[in-house]
């Protein structure tokens, strides 16, 4: 299975701890994109979105690893909303500070009323 972590490169720790732990339970190296780290991102003289519109083509699994940073990025944003039209399964992780209530998240084009959990939410993440 292929993994897309959606984020805002603000939140890249919470990502690569994600990414440590995808890698722990088995999930292959090169199935993992996460454009915060070079290992997991955007190969050197790509083009970024052409890039990215790849890798979202491919219809990877999405993790959106939503914040109050991830709602003010552009780029995430667009990410989202590729994503939403390819119609790629997903999953919605939020960082401790992210308001779930809050118009962005409830507004956007994924469903408030699919199950997500906070990454701290040690129960659901395992």
């Amino acid at each position: 299975m292929k993994i897309f972590i959606s984020h805002s490169s603000k939140n890249a720790d919470y990502g690569k701890a994600l990414v440590e732990f995808l890698t722990s339970i088995g999930v292959a190296h090169n199935n993992i994109t996460f454009t915060s780290d070079s290992a997991y991102g955007i190969p050197s003289g790509a083009n970024i979105f052409d890039w990215l519109k790849g890798k979202i083509s491919e219809k990877p699994f999405v993790i959106y690893l939503l914040s109050p940073e991830y709602f003010s990025s552009v780029a995430c944003l667009n990410e989202m909303g590729a994503a939403w039209v390819i119609e790629n399964q997903h999953i919605s992780i939020f960082t401790p500070d992210f308001d779930i209530d809050g118009s962005n998240f409830r507004n956007s084009v994924l469903d408030p009323r699919e199950m997500g959990f906070r990454l701290n939410d040690r129960d659901r993440i395992t």
